[in-house]
């Protein structure tokens, strides 16, 4: 993977994309978001956009050491 986007579709609704292929969504607002993965399956909930994108950071910026 060499980077991701996202973007702002509307209120409540953000897409992250890898290689212009979504991988996840982010649904909902303040005190209600979801995160979902490319099969739409909800792999995360939070109170905020931002804690939503933190899943999403800590799962795509992996680094193995």
């Amino acid at each position: 993977m060499n980077s991701f986007s996202v973007e702002y579709r509307n209120p409540g609704h953000w897409d992250i994309y890898i290689n212009k292929n979504r991988v996840f969504t982010i649904r909902g607002c303040t005190s209600n978001c979801i995160v979902a993965n490319r099969e739409g399956k909800v792999v995360n909930i939070s109170n905020t956009v931002g804690g939503c994108m933190g899943y999403i950071c800590d799962q795509l910026m992996f680094e193995p050491l």
